[in-house]
């Protein structure tokens, strides 16, 4: 049986409490002690699929760095975070107020899950992307983590 090990990307830094969605911004990398802690828990020699954005390549890149060995590294664009189009870089205070202005809000998330921010995607669409992902390495990568 296949085995997936989810890791997020190094805590995000810069970004002056504004909605980043799939667009670049900075991660500290700094926890060194944090990055050991998850080589420690990580099955080594595995595959490795990250999005092609830079704060995973460098949270991966801090990981290798410290010691941690891989098979493969693939990048897949299914992987990207949620394009967030016209709400990227505006203030969570005032997507917030927004979204509730609109009645979309949700407590779970920025907004509902089927509403399409203009030139953006639905968290709906972003959940079927990564579906697609994850079922395209169940039917090809058999017992493998």
């Amino acid at each position: 049986m296949i085995s997936f090990w989810w890791i997020r990307h190094a805590p995000v830094i810069g970004n002056n409490d504004c909605c980043y969605g799939n667009n670049e911004v900075d991660c500290d990398v700094n926890d060194k002690s944090s990055f050991k802690k998850l080589i420690k828990i990580l099955p080594q020699n595995c595959d490795i699929y990250t999005s092609h954005l830079s704060r995973t390549m460098k949270t991966f890149d801090a990981t290798v760095k410290l010691g941690y060995k891989y098979k493969n590294h693939f990048k897949d664009s299914r992987l990207e975070e949620q394009n967030l189009g016209s709400y990227t870089g505006m203030k969570y205070s005032k997507l917030y107020d927004l979204v509730k202005k609109l009645d979309l809000y949700d407590r779970n998330w920025l907004f509902k899950a089927s509403h399409i921010p203009p030139g953006g995607e639905s968290y709906i669409n972003l959940i079927t992307r990564v579906n697609s992902f994850i079922n395209d390495l169940i039917l090809n990568n058999k017992n493998t983590n």
